[in-house]
């Protein structure tokens, strides 16, 4: 019997079949500022809303499954301020400030994230590797192998329709799901730096 998927964004892929040592969160589109990351059954859920009246700010949310109810897990300052009228809409394109849980005073991304990486909940250190291929997160204590890795979406004959959406996969060990909100917004900083510079 074919197991089905409860969650509306949840998009079915054939081709790649996921570890069951893994939790897949699959992008709803390939945009970062406005995308659902979920994975089949909702119980990872997440949801970036940068709205179009304020491009310079994006919210990060996670929905309690129980609940159902969402909470805001960071919100991030995109380029110049609000109130700077003279800035281009290109300059807003870069995460400059960052706060979490939707309090509390903006600290610069790099406070956080530090030339790609940064501290878990866990206390342990988390790095992103990648070049045009590939991401993946590695935690110190096992640099063997990723606790996370993107895949990016596949289009038929590579400019048509998506065949495969992108997903972040992500390692179930409970430490890493504990910090996977730090995860999710490390992703979103990383890959947008990524596009950035040309490495989509």
């Amino acid at each position: 019997m074919l197991a089905t998927s409860s969650s509306v964004y949840h998009i079915r892929s054939p081709v790649s079949p996921v570890s069951s040592k893994t939790h897949k969160l699959v992008l709803t589109t390939t945009s970062l500022r406005n995308v659902v990351l979920a994975n089949s059954s909702d119980v990872l859920y997440y949801e970036v809303v940068t709205p179009a009246w304020e491009r310079h700010r994006t919210r990060v949310s996670r929905l309690d499954p129980n609940a159902q109810v969402f909470s805001v897990v960071a919100e991030m300052l995109n380029g110049h301020a609000p109130e700077d009228t003279k800035g281009k809409e290109e300059d807003a394109k870069r995460a400059m400030a960052l706060r979490w849980f939707g309090g509390g005073e903006y600290v610069a991304v790099n406070d956080f994230l530090h030339f790609a990486w940064f501290r878990g909940k866990d206390g342990r250190k988390y790095t992103w590797y990648g070049d045009k291929k590939r991401l993946e997160l590695r935690r110190d204590d096992r640099p063997d192998r990723p606790v996370a890795s993107y895949h990016k979406e596949k289009r038929l004959l590579h400019v048509l329709r998506i065949s495969q959406y992108p997903y972040l996969e992500v390692d179930r060990d409970p430490a890493v799901i504990e910090t996977l909100d730090y995860v999710v917004v490390s992703f979103l900083l990383v890959e947008r730096l990524r596009r950035d510079y040309g490495c989509d």
